[in-house]
Parts: structure tokens; sequence; C-alpha cells
């Protein structure tokens, strides 16, 4: 019997496949093909240009986005500084520090190709020195926002200060009042005026009018409120010389340690705080200005009755004026300087919304 060559192939594999007394065998899973191994994507002479195309306008992007967020930081300054809000304005400032440290995308050394692909980048490599050239422009003007800045503080402050001070005008005799108006408005105007001449006459009127034209305040000759702020301002600040000279003081330290409380005239009450230059609370004020001359007090206002007590007829500069929760210094005539709100000179008292008083203390004694 002759047998075929598929017959010898296919008889065994049908045996084992399906026996005669078995039935049909179930079919064996099939494995899933395995995927090829992925491949990094390889950028063809092809691809070139679009790569370049799309690398030069990702950096003039994030070269814009840095652009505007320091522009939207100058706006918000300008906007807080305007309202009077400060503490907003002083973070915009630092905002806009931030963001002028941060490092930018930098502009490509190589030469651009000369195709479709070079001709993009070119643009987007000029657009973007144009977006550097003025971020640049803006942060460099850092120092006068600082300035700006500045200055609204100080006529914050000082409108602080100048609420205190009495309202002026031809014919006033307040001597010590005359004297300091005389003495801000030859240093703001050049007027020969003497400080120790008391009386506010045509002269005084005429320095007055000058200053408030050059300073586009209503023009009245009189010594109001605004007119003081902008003298002080224009002075720099407070003038301390007129204010107290420092003469009846027990000790030179004494002295001293009202120069500097005196300095700090207009500042807002902030508990806690000992932040020459922005806020102080009470004993704040009193220690850091004791501190200045070189001598140190206990933090808190009722634990500086310390030093000589003295009589209220006896009372020097620098002596200090304590109740159980508040603390004062005296500076003289009949005047104190306290933390209050704002910092400012009151007339002397020992009674203070019901807090027990403890006495009048010369530290220095």
């Amino acid at each position: 019997m002759t047998i075929g060559v598929a017959t010898l192939v296919s008889a065994p594999t049908a045996a084992l496949a399906a026996p005669a007394d078995q039935g049909p065998a179930a079919t064996p899973p099939v494995a899933p093909p395995v995927a090829p191994p992925a491949l990094a994507p390889v950028l063809t002479p092809a691809d070139q240009p679009d790569a370049l195309a799309a690398e030069a306008l990702a950096r003039v992007a994030e070269t814009q986005r840095r652009l505007t967020a320091v522009e939207t930081e100058l706006t918000r300054f300008d906007q807080t500084l305007r309202a009077g809000d400060l503490k907003a304005a002083r973070l915009a400032i630092g905002g806009v520090e931030k963001l002028c440290a941060d490092p930018l995308p930098a502009l490509p050394a190589q030469a651009v190709p000369q195709d479709w692909a070079g001709v993009v980048a070119a643009s987007a490599d000029r657009l973007q020195r144009e977006h550097l050239r003025r971020r640049e422009e803006l942060c460099a003007s850092l120092p006068q926002l600082a300035g700006r800045l500045a200055e609204a503080q100080l006529r914050q402050r000082m409108e602080r200060v100048a609420a205190a001070l009495p309202a002026l005008k031809a014919g006033s005799r307040d001597a010590e009042s005359v004297g300091q108006l005389k003495t801000l408005l030859t240093k703001a105007t050049g007027a020969k005026l003497s400080p120790k001449n008391p009386s506010y006459g045509p002269s005084t009127t005429a320095a007055v009018r000058e200053f408030q034209a050059k300073r586009s305040l209503p023009v009245t000759g009189r010594a109001d409120k605004l007119t003081w702020r902008e003298l002080l301002v224009a002075n720099g600040g407070p003038l301390t010389p007129a204010v107290f000279s420092g003469k009846a003081a027990p000790t030179e330290r004494a002295a001293a340690a009202v120069r500097a409380a005196l300095s700090q005239l207009g500042l807002p009450y902030e508990w806690g705080a000992v932040k020459p230059g922005e806020s102080f609370d009470c004993s704040g004020l009193t220690s850091w200005a004791y501190r200045q001359a070189g001598v140190t007090l206990p933090r808190h206002s009722t634990d500086q009755a310390v030093g000589s007590p003295v009589a209220r007829e006896d009372l020097r500069p620098g002596d200090l004026i304590v109740w159980q929760g508040h603390v004062a210094m005296y500076v003289d005539k009949g005047r104190m300087i306290e933390a209050g709100d704002p910092v400012r000179l009151t007339a002397l008292r020992t009674s203070n919304v019901g807090m027990p008083f403890l006495g009048f203390f010369r530290p220095t004694a």
C-alpha cells in the first residue's frame, strides 16, 4: 500500500488532536503578537526646519510672558499707590524685584538657515530682543519706584504730623509754631525769614503763597494742614530742632532718646511693633528711642517704671510717664510723645482710659 507524505504528517496530528473516543479537544489560547520596541523619534532633514521655527516661537512666547508679568506688577503698583494702599504697593515692588531676578530664555548663538524656518526664527529672535529690551527698561525703573513709595510713605506720615499743628495766618502770635513755619519756608523757598521773629507778617504770607503755588496748592497765604504737610515733606520729615532743643534734658542720653522718638512722628500704631520708619506700639517706641541713646529699657510698658521717680513739677526731657498698660515720654513745655495712632505729640496728662497711673520716672538718673 502506498502512503503519501500528507498522510504521514496529518494522520498522527489528527489522532493527537481528536481521538475517536474523546470528542473534539479545546482550542489552545493564542498569545497576542509582541509589539515592537518604541523608538525615539528621529528628526529627518525635512523635520529640522519645523523644529527650529517651533523652538524660536517658544522662546519668544516665554519672554513675552515674563514681560507681561512685570508690566502687570507695575500696573498694580501704580494703582495701589494712587489708592493710598502703601502696603500693597510695597508688595508689588517686591513682585517686580523677584520677576526681574528670574533668568530669561537665551537667544541662539548660531546663525539661522536661509529658508522659511530661518525667516520665522529670525523674526522671532527680533521680537524676543525687543521684549528683552523693554523688560530691561522696566526693571531699571525699580529705584524710581522705591523713591515714589518712600515719598508716599513720608507724605502719609507728615499728614498725621500736620494734623497736630495749628493753622496759622497773618497776625498769628504762636511764637513757636510761627518760628517753625519760617524755618521750613526758608529751607523750601529760600525766603529770608527770621524764626526768632514771632510775627506772621506780609513777608511770611508772601513766602507761604510762593510755596503753595510751587506745590500746586490753593494759594491762600495761610498755613493750613495741607500746607504744613507739604512743607514737612519738602523738609524730608519733622523739623526736630524746632520742636525740641534738648537744653533742659538731664543728660545727653535723655536728649538723644527724645530726638530719636521725635524722628518717628506720624507713624501708625501697631501692637507689639518695633519697626522704625513703619510702626510702633507705646513701649516699643520708648524702648527703641532709649536704645538709640545706649540705654536698655524693659520691653513692656508697665516694666518701664524704672530709674528714679520724679515729681510732675520736676519733669525733664526723656522722663517716662507710665501707666499700667501704657507709657509715654516727656518732651518739654508740657508736651509728651506717645505711640497712639499715630505717634504724636500730646499735652501732658496722668489719665489714660482708666489705666492705673504708676508715676513719672527718669531712666537716666
